[in-house]
């Protein structure tokens, strides 16, 4: 985290002024035959325009903005879990809100910055039945699910026919944690013997690494309403963990009519590797602006997206092969909604 915020520093010292790096608009018959093979030319909005691309001529005018921006989204995501640390039972996720929030600045150069921050947290119960013909098995409890992540990047904006794309390369810390609490009842249908298992199991990555990302915006018929998307990939590395702790209470008819206990154990493992997260994010919307008049060229922007997320990481080597943990793999699908500005 240190490491970022020294980036974050550096980046915010940096000085421009906003303005379009882009060419005078003139007529088609003032074109030379030199020019005819260029396939598009840069424009200047007009001090009078609306702020709609269409009042240039051009649909990509919009791509001229520059200055600060800053944004409050919501994400409303499920996530589905694929685990091998006890790999029992099925924790079903509902749609939980989150918070993400970002901030940066464009200078006239097309060069910028941009700090981003997400916070997920949900929970989930967890149950799983299976009766065999000699063993009947009862598991019950909760799972409780985190993700964390901070995104510290140089940004840089693009121009592609009518797409205005934005690329970014940075730093980004993360952590994912899982943790369950199980009560497992074990009862053999033949000997009339039972187990009864309270176990407490905990998942976690936390680490830093390198993001990179492209996200881009086409105005659709030169109205205030455009297309976006944006594609990330990020690779960190860090602290892979898995702890597990189970007691087992053991139980046997005395012949008397009567269950009791014969035996309680405990049970700790512990492990640690240093490892590489994975993760992989797509969004794709649409997204509404309005110049803000009162607020000179500050615009207000709305959007609306589908996401998708996917966060990969490997085993931990324990004790007790029995316990040994899986690759662990977390997905988040579901949709967002942002409102911003830029200024």
């Amino acid at each position: 985290m240190k490491l970022i915020g020294q980036l974050a520093a550096m980046l915010l010292v940096l000085a421009g002024s906003c303005g379009a790096l882009s060419a005078q608009v003139v007529g088609g018959q003032e074109f030379d035959a030199g020019l005819d093979s260029l396939s598009y030319t840069a424009a200047t909005v007009p001090p009078e325009s609306s702020g709609l691309c269409s009042d240039c001529g051009y649909a990509d005018c919009c791509c001229t903005h520059c200055g600060f921006e800053a944004a409050v989204e919501g994400t409303y995501l499920q996530p589905d879990v694929s685990r091998g640390f006890f790999a029992i039972g099925s924790a079903r996720y509902d749609f939980e809100p989150a918070p993400r929030f970002w901030v940066g600045s464009t200078f006239e150069n097309d060069w910028g910055w941009r700090v981003r921050y997400w916070d997920f947290d949900a929970e989930a119960s967890v149950s799983d039945n299976s009766i065999a013909p000699d063993l009947a098995i009862f598991l019950s409890g909760d799972e409780f699910l985190s993700a964390l992540a901070v995104d510290v990047e140089v940004t840089r904006r693009l121009r592609l026919d009518l797409w205005c794309l934005t690329g970014s390369v940075g730093i980004r810390s993360a952590e994912i944690e899982r943790s369950d609490l199980f009560n497992i009842r074990a009862v053999d249908l033949v000997s009339d013997t039972a187990s009864v298992s309270i176990s407490d199991v905990l998942r976690s990555f936390e680490g830093t690494g390198v993001t990179f990302a492209v996200d881009g915006r086409r105005p659709l018929g030169g109205s205030h309403v455009a297309a976006i998307f944006n594609a990330r990939g990020s690779v960190l590395w860090g602290s892979n963990r898995a702890e597990a702790t189970a007691d087992l209470f053991q139980y046997a008819p005395d012949g008397a009519g009567n269950i009791v206990l014969t035996n309680q154990t405990s049970i700790s493992l512990d492990g640690e590797d240093d490892d590489t997260l994975w993760i992989g994010e797509f969004q794709a919307g649409l997204e509404w602006s309005q110049p803000l008049d009162s607020f000179g060229d500050a615009i207000l922007f709305i959007r609306g997206a589908f996401e998708l997320q996917g966060w990969s990481y490997g085993g931990v080597t324990l004790p007790a092969p029995v316990f040994e943990s899986l690759d662990e793999n977390v997905d988040f699908i579901g949709g967002t909604v942002t409102v911003g500005f830029m200024r």
